[in-house]
């Protein structure tokens, strides 16, 4: 699965394979012909292996965390909110927005995201761009198309570490081609104009091999200190800048650290892509019949004689049974801003499920 914004991904692609094309078309033939053929056959192994890494990261989900449905939110917002507490309890209630877990010894906070609104697991964070809570967040990499978390980190550093091995050996290739044309035409431009596209794929690897190369290196620096670059970025184990804190996700040693990250089992999607998204029932207000009286409508009055003056907006809800139409088709009092009434602590349980399930959306006609 592949973040909205992808388009960087196709150009990846298309970089890889030009450069590619190029170095089967020009160098290939002359190293086949003229040293052995094995030289060509194991750029192509690790071409299939860049490719399968690449798309392996971009079609897997790296590990959503599913929105809270609307029936969740309520049961939290009845938890925390301090309108549904004695006062004894509503300044514990305020508090419960960040929660705290000990992983290993340590303190962390679990933040609560406002988006998705639930509490982050530990090391979890938001990405604006795919607009979804992912688990071990990393980061986002626009080059994939993809967030990079718990269930594709380990295909993302197959990736790069595959690339950079793949630029390192195209650059040796060509740079071998090169002296043995030199030494063939006796002199350097004549083997430029024998082989003129030799020269693009040799100053192609010169230029990408030390970004790609950085990148390899500073994850697997990420690997060895059980870091995300999340966390390095926010200095949230530094030691510098917090001498008290350490990082409770060792596992002891660079080896073990990069085990449980590369060679442990896959963790399971939690998205359910058989499921049914079934939409919220949508209100529609005719707002027409609220001219008038909108003035006292936006101001709030909500005494009797206001009410008597206002006409009663016709409310249509949208539903998929008719059964279901006939039930919640009833006239509400007309508001600046509808909104949904707060069930009293003391009811029963079947009225609170009652008033739960009308979660409702309003749309309003003009």
């Amino acid at each position: 699965m592949m973040a909205k914004q992808s388009s960087v991904f196709l150009i990846t692609v298309f970089l890889i394979t030009f450069t590619m094309v190029l170095y089967f078309v020009s160098v290939a033939p002359y190293l086949s012909e003229n040293v052995t053929v094995a030289l060509p056959i194991i750029s192509g192994l690790i071409l299939g292996l860049v490719f399968a890494s690449l798309f392996k990261t971009s079609f897997t989900d790296p590990g959503i965390i599913p929105k809270a449905t609307n029936l969740e939110v309520i049961q939290l917002e009845q938890q925390l909110n301090p309108s549904f507490m004695p006062d004894g309890e509503r300044d514990y209630a305020a508090l419960q927005r960040t929660k705290t877990v000990v992983v290993n010894g340590q303190s962390i906070k679990l933040k609560y995201c406002y988006t998705c609104r639930l509490h982050r697991p530990p090391r979890s964070s938001h990405c604006s761009v795919c607009d979804n809570c992912i688990l071990n967040f990393d980061h986002h990499c626009p080059w994939v198309g993809n967030c990079i978390g718990a269930r594709n980190y380990r295909y993302f550093y197959f990736f790069i570490t595959s690339l950079s091995c793949l630029i390192l050996y195209v650059f040796a290739c060509t740079v071998l081609q090169l002296v043995l044309m030199v030494q063939e035409k006796k002199g350097f431009i004549e083997a430029v104009k024998f082989s003129p596209l030799t020269l693009p794929v040799l100053l192609i690897c010169f230029f990408s091999v030390w970004s790609i190369c950085g990148l390899s290196g500073f994850h697997t620096y990420l690997l060895a200190t059980s870091q995300t670059t999340n966390e390095d970025i926010k200095g949230t184990f530094n030691t510098k800048r917090r001498p008290t804190v350490s990082n409770p996700y060792k596992k002891g040693n660079v080896f073990l650290n990069c085990y449980h990250v590369l060679c442990l089992p896959e963790l399971p999607s939690l998205i359910d892509r058989r499921g049914i998204v079934r939409p919220d029932p949508v209100v529609t207000v005719d707002v027409s019949s609220l001219r008038g009286n909108w003035s006292a409508c936006a101001v709030g009055i909500n005494s009797a004689e206001s009410r008597e003056n206002m006409a009663e907006p016709a409310v249509v809800v949208s539903n998929s049974s008719p059964a279901r139409q006939a039930q919640t088709q009833q006239p509400i009092p007309a508001r600046s801003r509808p909104r949904e009434e707060e069930p009293h602590p003391h009811e029963s349980s079947d009225s609170n499920l009652n008033t739960n399930a009308s979660h409702v959306t309003i749309e309003m006609e003009r």
